[in-house]
């Protein structure tokens, strides 16, 4: 259970942010990074950069560097807008010229967030080390590069009518797409450039709800499509890799939609974990929320981690069918024929060695209290199996509690 899970984004579509990476580490095995020049950009202002790496080396951690920025490129012909699927990378400027290494690259986009320029090229030279590059409009995800599948999506009537009410629902929950609404797809030079006609107004759209304070500035046809690529490189990364895939809702959707039960897994470990934590964690906090309200640091969560080793090869061992809950409580509670016999030998083993001490030594009848004291501490420690309550009463409880800080 909980083997493997990929972070590329947010569920909220936000950057992943320390705390879910902390999160995902402590419930998987192993964790996969996805790191983009925003993701990168925020482990070095949250940990700067020495822990940074130390965090990249840690045992659960496995990490790639995606420079490329994938998006929308929208252009005007006439009165005709045309969009292309696009991987960029920001290779300099007129004041840096063209800066044609991975490092300089690197080094450029954290020159605002290291203390100066020498310890941002110190990091990126360390960095490129630790974690290959992979580009997303190479082959190395899906053959042609992941532009090219989501070229290959503008075909599916259905799947892009599904898009556009999912991606508009997020910011009117009410809406809903006609059946008769039409959406047209026309491609032009060798499929690469498309333009959209609809008959649904999204001018529209887009005043009312700026009206109705939903929105702060127009959605547009480039944002929607981008929701299209997004996704189909999530569909990529994950079908690489192999594990669950942390996603954005949008991204979420459309997946499912392509593949049905594309997500079912994520989705059932995802309220495995939730039932955990209001169950057994009784509603504390999440890892999440007490590193990113920087109600611990990385030297205590690191430390919380290493502690974890046992607990995570318990749950590991779970039958991916099970409830964590239920295997918890069961763990618990049990105390099979073994422990009773063994608790019968150790006590009649330390019960002849107090016995020989008091003759040897003829103590008095208070010193016998002393020893029989000494009998139930030490058969105690003897006796002490480790059970997964152990770990979240001693270590983990007390790290989500900043009482106990």
């Amino acid at each position: 259970m909980f083997d493997s899970i990929i972070l590329r984004k947010s569920f909220n579509g936000d950057i992943i942010s320390i705390g879910e990476v902390a999160e995902a580490m402590f419930y998987y095995q192993k964790v996969q990074l996805i790191i983009d020049q925003g993701t990168l950009t925020n482990f070095i202002k949250k940990l700067g950069p020495k822990d940074t790496l130390r965090l990249l080396n840690r045992p659960e951690i496995s990490a790639v560097y995606c420079e490329e920025i994938l998006g929308v490129q929208t252009q005007t012909y006439g009165v005709t807008p045309y969009h292309s699927f696009i991987a960029a990378k920001i290779s300099g400027n007129q004041e840096t010229g063209e800066l044609k290494s991975l490092s300089e690259r690197i080094a450029y986009t954290l020159r605002n967030v290291c203390s100066d320029q020498n310890e941002a090229n110190k990091f990126a030279e360390s960095f490129i080390k630790k974690t290959p590059c992979r580009d997303y409009s190479s082959d190395h995800y899906i053959k042609g590069g992941i532009t090219k599948s989501a070229l290959n999506d503008l075909n599916d009537q259905k799947l892009l009518r599904h898009l556009f009410e999912e991606r508009l629902k997020q910011i009117d929950n009410e809406f809903h797409l006609s059946s008769d609404s039409k959406i047209e797809i026309y491609k032009e030079n060798n499929n690469i450039r498309f333009t959209i006609f609809t008959d649904f107004n999204l001018n529209e759209f887009n005043r009312k709800n700026i009206e109705n304070h939903n929105l702060d500035s127009p959605i547009t046809m480039a944002n929607i499509l981008t929701s299209l690529l997004d996704a189909n490189a999530d569909l990529a990364i994950a079908s690489h890799y192999g594990g669950d895939l942390m996603t954005t809702h949008i991204n979420s959707e459309i997946l499912k939609r392509k593949f049905d039960r594309f997500l079912h897994r994520t989705e059932i470990n995802k309220e495995k974990i939730d039932n955990f934590r209001e169950c057994i964690l009784n509603n504390s906090p999440t890892i999440t929320e007490v590193i990113n309200t920087n109600e611990r640091n990385i030297d205590e969560l690191f430390k919380m981690l290493d502690k974890a080793e046992k607990f995570k090869h318990w749950s590991r061992n779970i039958n991916p069918e099970e409830n964590i809950v239920h295997e918890y409580i069961e763990e618990i509670q049990k105390k099979g024929v073994e422990s009773k016999m063994k608790t019968k030998t150790i006590r009649y083993i330390i019960g002849k060695a107090i016995s020989s001490i008091e003759t040897t030594l003829k103590v008095a009848p208070a010193m016998s209290l002393s020893y029989e004291a000494l009998d139930l501490l030490l058969l105690d420690k003897l006796l002490e199996n480790w059970k997964p309550n152990h770990f979240i009463t001693k270590t983990l409880t007390p790290f989500l509690s900043s009482n106990n800080k």
